[in-house]
């Protein structure tokens, strides 16, 4: 059964979640790194990606909550946003990965 958009976003963000984590570990134990590797992994610092990650989703969990009946016309706006601009931006930088759909693309 192929995934929605959010269920993709979700398993991205576990996979680099994963990876972020799995980094530090291996970092604690391996101190061999050129100066440039070193300059490459104090920019894409796992804490970064990590604080990234739960940016991430709680974007996704703000979309949850909007997601439910409309009392007015604001609530509604927003969650269209969400689910029309936001998200599929939010899954642009995964549109290599398996599973990600073209329907997706902000635009398409």
């Amino acid at each position: 059964m192929a995934m929605n958009l959010t269920e993709f976003l979700t398993a991205r963000i576990e996979d680099d979640e994963a990876i972020a984590r799995a980094f530090v570990e291996f970092r604690s134990r391996v101190d061999c790194f050129t100066p440039e590797a070193t300059d490459f992994v104090e920019r894409f610092d796992p804490a970064r990606v990590l604080a990234e990650c739960e940016a991430k989703r709680r974007i996704i969990g703000r979309w949850h909550e909007t997601a439910r009946p409309y009392s007015d016309s604001r609530q509604q706006e927003i969650h269209e946003t969400l689910d029309e601009e936001v998200l599929p931006l939010l899954a642009l930088p995964y549109a290599d990965r398996p599973g990600y759909r073209d329907e997706w693309r902000p635009d398409a």
